[in-house]
């Protein structure tokens, strides 16, 4: 693609894609609030086998120190007080579903004074051993002295009640620097005792963590010993800590292992199992991939240095340092990621490949509906635009008897060693920083199930050259540093032939893919990137359909939820953008990208987009830009145009300054406009005096739209629309939902 600006609309843009503001509380990180994996076990269950294990009794005395336990470590997240139950409930549903598996640990905190509130029993409800935080700003002394007696006591019987045991965190943080409640060790001691005593009193079942701040281990604040309460009083030896990067002015980036190295090197004498009990990390505003890699770095501290950590409980709140794992789609991703590494699961796993593209919904006649009459002069009488079906090639593919290259081989050097035409077998596991392949003609990739091409973020591209003819495979290519206008997977233009079977491009620096002349691109998923799924590079030819290429089967690419990392939504971003080429788009799944689902801009022509589904984009659904000669039929096309730009922007359906254009047999429901068209003076186009003429719409059923226009045309440069070949026909507008 050629650089430069490309949507230079005369009309402003609307606001990009913006999370709403959560709130800064201040003071400490609150408390985490997430969802993790499904063990064999039930959450308390496997507390209290790892307990037992560990012969964890609330009294044991000093037994030996413990081998590392087999089971998976357990995993946790909550918020503080201030979400309430149902919120708290649904962000760690949220997480949950996300990692494919419940959380162990709910985590919840009680504000002194008040009452336990709901969360610990929904938690338990739902299958997880709740983790209570309580007691943060109350004064040790008077504790002690048993002053807060009756409400320690009513809040003991509301935890008995539960009926189950729990996780009981008291005073956590005791050692931070101006708590006024944590001065003297001595104090704090003689209160952990008072407390945990008079919980046993009453008959709760607890084991009760012990949680300074991990620098405390290292001797910050006077060090965490003085705050030890003794053997008998404390079953799980946790600590909080958390990267701060640059919230903070005194703070900087730290990854998880120097964090907790001290506390791991402290924790083990006291033969008690080890808990993360607070930690989580902010974004590096420079880097959108780093937050992802802390959770990595993470995992792999935990599996190759810390085996005796038996449980971690993430931060999943908001605010001025935000350390919900779901900051953008890169943390998440790698959220996911840490939550199902083999120390959390048990077993080492393979990456596997996204799930397919969903069903797209049942559509109903409505009962009622309005018909449109035309606003315009009928067509001229010109022939239909007619673009043939592709011809989709089966897969020829195979990874028996193929040229193997391993996860730790360097890929360019055995495809150097053989000759074009080569098949090789791309071996399972992440192949990190060793592949990035300039292929041969009539080379094919063919990926065993969990072969994944991991860039780092240092190599720029998976495949890329002028060879012809290359077919790829089941392969999932992510994290590589394609830079401006690039994707991880670069053939030159002219690179004819390619057909790319089945991958999954995702989280890369630009897009996942920049098509080549008569490429075929079948399956898939295009998603997560930084700036843009799938890239036109000034290519003809380009297919992109289903696996079959049945209409009856929707299994086309899947581009989604890609952002505007690196350049605004005016520029380049999206599902996909083309230009100069010809282009088919069948079966496509194209939802909830940060900009538009599919963008065709300067001098593409003989486009058929057709049989998609096109949902919930930022801006348009479809527009179709200073270009010619396009079919767009039988897509369904819902809630398109958040942004809400004004004017006739953000349709379902824009078509601006292009001409031979028809519309027709299209779902639309719940989009800002309908089906829209724009006149604006384009001289960056060829011709340069491009102009919307010869469209044709008719028989799309149009409902529900957030905007004035379900349909209309516009200029704003004084021309004449009404002398133009542009007709509205059969279309019915309702203003009820249709989808």
């Amino acid at each position: 693609m050629r650089p430069g600006p490309r949507h230079a609309s005369s009309q402003p843009g609307g606001p990009r894609h913006v999370r709403a503001p959560r709130q800064d509380h201040g003071g400490t990180p609150p408390a985490p609030g997430g969802r993790w994996r499904r063990t064999t076990l039930t959450a308390v269950g496997l507390v209290l086998a790892l307990i037992a294990a560990l012969t964890l009794a609330a009294n044991a005395i000093s037994p030996p120190t413990p081998e590392p336990a087999p089971a998976p470590a357990l995993l946790g997240a909550g918020a503080s007080a201030i979400s309430g139950t149902a919120a708290s409930q649904e962000a760690t549903r949220r997480l949950e579903t996300a990692i494919g598996r419940q959380l162990n640990i709910g985590h919840s905190f009680v504000p002194w004074g008040a009452d336990l509130g709901e969360l610990p029993a929904a938690n338990l409800a739902a299958g997880r051993t709740p983790m209570i935080s309580f007691g943060r700003d109350s004064k040790p002394r008077e504790v002690a002295s048993g002053r807060h007696d009756r409400y320690l006591a009513a809040l003991a019987r509301d935890v008995a009640a539960l009926g189950q045991p729990v996780l009981l965190r008291y005073a956590w943080g005791m050692d931070a620097a101006g708590r006024r409640t944590t001065r003297s060790g001595s104090t704090f001691v003689a209160a952990w005792r008072h407390v945990h005593q008079l919980f046993a009193a009453r008959g709760v079942r607890a084991f009760w963590v012990w949680s300074p701040n991990a620098d405390a281990f290292a001797g910050a604040r006077g060090g965490a010993d003085q705050y030890w309460p003794g053997d008998d009083y404390v079953d799980w030896v946790g600590a909080d800590g958390f990267n701060w990067g640059d919230c903070t002015v005194q703070s900087t980036w730290r990854d998880f292992g120097p964090i907790f190295k001290a506390f791991y090197a402290w924790g083990p004498a006291r033969a008690k199992p080890l808990m993360i009990s607070g930690t989580g990390t902010v974004e590096d505003p420079i880097d959108p991939g780093r937050k992802r890699g802390w959770y990595l770095d993470a995992a792999s501290a935990l599996g190759r240095s810390m085996p005796r950590v038996r449980a971690v409980v993430l931060l999943d709140q908001g605010g001025r340092c935000d350390w919900r794992p779901d900051t953008s789609a890169l943390s998440m991703q790698g959220f996911v990621d840490f939550a199902r590494d083999p120390f959390f699961t048990g077993a080492a796993t393979t990456a596997a490949l996204p799930p397919p593209t969903t069903r797209p919904p049942t559509t109903t006649v409505p009962a009622t509906s309005t018909t449109v009459t035309p606003t315009t002069k009928a067509p001229t009488a010109t022939a239909p635009i007619t673009t043939a079906p592709p011809n989709v090639p089966p897969s020829t593919c195979s990874t028996t008897g193929g040229v193997a290259i391993g996860a730790a081989d360097d890929a360019q050097r055995v495809v150097d060693a053989h000759g074009a035409g080569t098949t090789y077998a791309i071996k399972a596991g992440t192949h990190l920083r060793n592949f990035s392949v300039r292929p041969k003609s009539g080379d094919a990739f063919c990926g065993e199930p969990g072969a994944v091409l991991d860039g780092g973020r240092s190599l720029q591209w998976a495949f890329f050259g002028g060879a012809t003819n290359v077919t790829l495979d089941s392969i999932t290519v992510q994290q590589y540093a394609t830079g401006r206008q690039h994707g991880a997977i670069n053939p030159d233009q002219a690179a004819s032939g390619w057909v790319v079977r089945n991958v999954s491009a995702v989280r890369n620096y630009w897009a996942g893919l920049n098509a080549a002349d008569n490429m075929k691109i079948l399956g898939g998923h295009y998603n997560d990137n930084d700036q843009m799924g799938i890239g036109g590079n000034v290519a003809t030819g380009v297919v992109l359909d289903g696996l079959d290429g049945d209409l009856g089967t929707f299994d086309g690419p899947e581009l989604a939820r890609n952002h505007t990392l690196h350049a605004s939504c005016n520029w380049e971003a999206g599902g996909m953008k083309w230009d100069v080429g010809r282009i088919t788009i069948r079966n496509a799944h194209v939802h909830d990208n940060d900009c538009r689902g599919l963008w065709a801009d300067i001098n593409a022509h003989d486009a058929l987009i057709e049989h998609n589904l096109i949902e919930r984009n930022l801006a348009e659904g479809i527009v179709y830009e200073i270009s010619q000669d396009a079919v767009i039929r039988n897509n369904r096309v819902y809630g398109n145009g958040i942004r809400a730009a004004g004017w006739y922007w953000d349709g379902g359906i824009t078509v601006a300054s292009s001409f031979n254009v028809e519309i027709y047999g299209n779902r639309l429901s719940g989009n800002y406009n309908g089906i829209t068209g724009t006149q604006q003076d384009r001289p960056d186009s060829t011709p340069p005096a491009h102009l919307l003429d010869n469209l044709r719409v008719h028989d799309n059923l149009i409902c529900a739209t957030t905007g004035e226009h379900p349909t209309g045309v516009v200029a704003d440069n004084g021309d004449n629309l009404a002398v133009r070949s542009i007709t509205f026909t059969s279309n019915t507008v309702q203003s009820a939902a249709c989808t």
